[in-house]
């Protein structure tokens, strides 16, 4: 699957792109293979490797024409959802967001910027709803204690942003 998805990847990119520089290439290769693997493990195993939440966040930043935009939405990303998983913490008394999803969000904020981060959280959680939906109407229960790899959602959303800023749809960052 991932293969498949990666060899999906690479086309958009060498199609949108055409001959550019080979660094170019090779980085926003190097994200959509990071992104892809991320949702495969998030959505197999509800891991998020820090290695590869590591190498989204220095791809994106690379990525970026403005490097200052992409650190101010790594950390607000990540301030948010740690605050997110301490507050559900305190109300709870349980996990409910784990630590691979607020380094994720080093990454993922880099990659869409302090502006852009309000939007990729909100396609996520309306796909997160979705795919609850579905397994719901599957005949899965579902419920308050349900887990659900949301970092996946969160990997596809950063991916439509992705390719929004690919295509011209969202102003590049």
């Amino acid at each position: 699957m991932e293969i498949a998805a990666f060899g999906v990847a690479i086309l958009v990119v060498v199609t949108r792109f055409g001959p550019v520089p080979a660094q170019d290439l090779i980085l926003n290769m190097l994200l959509l293979w990071v992104l892809i693997t991320l949702f495969a493990t998030d959505v197999l195993w509800m891991r998020l490797p820090d290695v590869l939440t590591l190498t989204l966040c220095v791809v994106a930043v690379l990525l970026a024409n403005d490097k200052v935009a992409a650190f101010f939405g790594g950390a607000l990303g990540v301030a948010v959802f740690a605050g997110l998983r301490w507050g559900y913490w305190k109300i709870r008394g349980r996990e409910g967001l784990g630590l691979g999803d607020v380094k994720l969000m080093a990454g993922l904020g880099a990659l869409s910027g302090p502006l852009d981060l309000p939007l990729l959280v909100l396609v996520a959680a309306l796909l997160a709803l979705a795919g609850a939906a579905g397994l719901r109407l599957s005949g899965r229960k579902i419920d308050g204690t349900t887990a659900v790899p949301f970092g996946a959602f969160l990997v596809v959303s950063g991916m439509l942003i992705w390719l929004a800023r690919t295509l011209g749809s969202l102003p590049p960052l």
